[in-house]
């Protein structure tokens, strides 16, 4: 099956023909979503005096063409040396972006904070010579290599040090802890929809109470509901 490829123009190819990482500073462009790592990969960059740019992005949904074009229009002004996501926010499933990067032969990197599994569902459209692959729980690194990154390294998460490495307060006002609010805004709103089917709801639970529902099967399980031309 080919490869679902945007068209490049030879004007393009040409603005995007330069040096990668020649120059006296990194460059790095962020995709920007609603996770708090992107502003926190943003100020490290800047402290550490790397020139930085970032375009908006989602974590879900299509891209509008807006933001497409924003895109577009930021790679051929700033001329990245590199590109770096946040489990793959902003990059479509068919993975046109990321043969658009490869295409221009431009490096992206994904930072993977949760499980690569659930979030690649084994599709290897996002791997190419210029695609490396980071992630928090080294056990991962096997599977990213199977599905075609150039490059799998690990990175552990609390890398913030204004957050995670701050001075400590006058006084307490109670123990150490952490607050922490991942997906649970998408969370109650699949859960509210399904609350409006019944039926669905009743089986759903029944598979959780047999245990049929794992991280294990997870993505056998929605392939076999998307089909393959999905």
């Amino acid at each position: 099956m080919d490869e679902a490829r945007l068209h490049v123009s030879q004007r393009l190819k040409s603005l995007m023909a330069y040096p990668k990482m020649a120059g006296e500073r990194p460059r790095i462009l962020i995709l920007e979503s609603q996770y708090w790592l992107d502003g926190a990969c943003l100020r490290a960059a800047e402290r550490l005096g790397w020139e930085t740019a970032s375009v908006p992005t989602r974590m879900e949904g299509v891209l509008p063409r807006e933001l497409v074009s924003q895109l577009i229009e930021t790679l051929a002004a700033f001329r990245p040396d590199f590109i770096l996501s946040i489990n793959l926010s902003g990059m479509d499933e068919a993975g046109l972006f990321a043969h658009l990067f490869a295409d221009l032969e431009i490096p992206y990197v994904t930072w993977f904070v949760d499980d690569p599994r659930t979030i690649m569902l084994d599709r290897d459209v996002y791997g190419s010579a210029y695609s490396v692959a980071l992630t928090w729980e080294r056990a991962y690194a096997p599977y990213l290599e199977e599905r075609g990154f150039g490059g799998v390294y690990w990175l552990p998460l609390a890398v913030d040090p204004e957050r995670f490495d701050a001075d400590a307060a006058a006084e307490a006002e109670g123990p150490p802890a952490f607050v922490g609010n991942s997906m649970t805004e998408p969370a109650a709103h699949e859960r509210a929809w399904l609350t409006a089917h019944p039926v669905l709801e009743s089986l759903l639970r029944a598979a959780f109470e047999e245990g049929r529902v794992t991280r294990e099967n997870f993505g056998r399980g929605l392939g076999a509901i998307l089909g393959e031309e999905n």
